[in-house]
């Protein structure tokens, strides 16, 4: 099972709305996000939330976020969440385990919720978890990879599923910083191979924050450089992430349309034969057929689309050529 850490901003909740509009997933089977919300604002995590529930895609819910506009009452939005959801089946109500643990307890302890996720960003300290654990409420401990914490666990709550989280894509400062160099080849990074190995390792499922970065970052000015990220199944049937990136750059931040056609123009020859050519890349390629720019938004929407297509193909057992 995967399950993509995605955050409240618009194109991540534009994606989770789009899951099925485009025809990214066959059916809801091995895909389940994890949802942070962000903003105070609640129509489009609402809009997202009701969509996923209408298509019958499972998720999970953080119920005490702290970042974006929820630094303040974080208890606001659990008491919001737990009635606007109602009993749905498919909602895992999760917690993040970085903050106030008795926060959470008082959450719980308000309501009769049931199956609930711990999510730890960094790596979780096991004493200070126990007695959410003892309480027999949990039943995913999503967490980065920690050798103690999965021993303690699988020798203490067999019946816990564990799901590694890892932060996998690769931050630069500008995205001329992917071009190829004489050190290295920067414009393509392996990515994964947990689609491979988790169930063997003894993990339930594995997680990450799909074709973005962990840290949170606000969007700026029109680029130098457009880039467009994808994944793609390498020659072992491992995840790599290609940075098609455009040509013309020497004039700054003029004639935008034509640096994403140059960039999306090698997206298209680059999937042109291959069997993992989604239908977010033709959307993708399409928009350089209109001459039209979608938006830095849209361009991480549809990377975060076909991503979770492909792992989905991965788990499938849909392998490459």
């Amino acid at each position: 099972m995967y399950y993509p850490y995605l955050r409240g901003k618009q194109f991540e909740l534009l994606a989770l709305r789009e899951l099925k509009k485009v025809g990214v997933l066959p059916d809801c089977s091995n895909i389940c996000p994890i949802i942070e919300p962000l903003k105070e604002d609640l129509s489009s995590i609402q809009a997202a939330l009701a969509d996923l529930i209408g298509y019958g895609i499972s998720f999970a819910l953080i119920l005490n976020p702290c970042r974006g506009d929820f630094t303040a009452d974080k208890e606001k939005f659990a008491k919001w969440a737990i009635n606007y959801i109602g009993e749905t089946s498919k909602w895992i109500p999760a917690f993040l385990v970085d903050q106030d643990i008795a926060l959470i307890k008082k959450i719980l302890s308000g309501n009769s919720l049931e199956n609930i996720m711990l999510v730890a960003q960094e790596e979780a300290d096991f004493d200070e978890l126990r007695d959410l654990l003892d309480s027999g409420r949990v039943k995913y401990v999503v967490s980065p990879e920690s050798r103690t914490l999965f021993r303690k666990l699988r020798h203490q709550y067999r019946k816990i599923k564990i799901i590694r989280l890892d932060d996998k894509f690769p931050p630069v400062k500008r995205n001329s910083d992917y071009r190829d160099t004489k050190e290295s080849k920067n414009e393509d990074h392996p990515f994964s191979e947990e689609h491979l190995f988790y169930k063997e390792d003894g993990f339930a499922g594995f997680s990450d924050y799909t074709l973005i970065t962990k840290e949170l970052s606000d969007g700026g000015a029109l680029p130098y450089v457009v880039a467009i990220h994808l994944s793609y199944v390498g020659k072992e049937d491992e995840i790599r992430v290609h940075h098609f990136l455009s040509d013309s750059n020497s004039n700054g931040r003029e004639n935008i349309q034509k640096k994403f056609a140059e960039a999306a123009q090698k997206v298209d020859e680059f999937f042109a034969n291959h069997k993992f050519r989604t239908s977010a890349v033709n959307v993708l390629v399409n928009y350089k057929k209109e001459g039209h720019y979608p938006g830095l938004g849209s361009l991480k929407k549809l990377s975060i689309l076909h991503h979770i297509q492909l792992v989905d193909k991965l788990l499938r057992g849909e392998m490459s050529e």
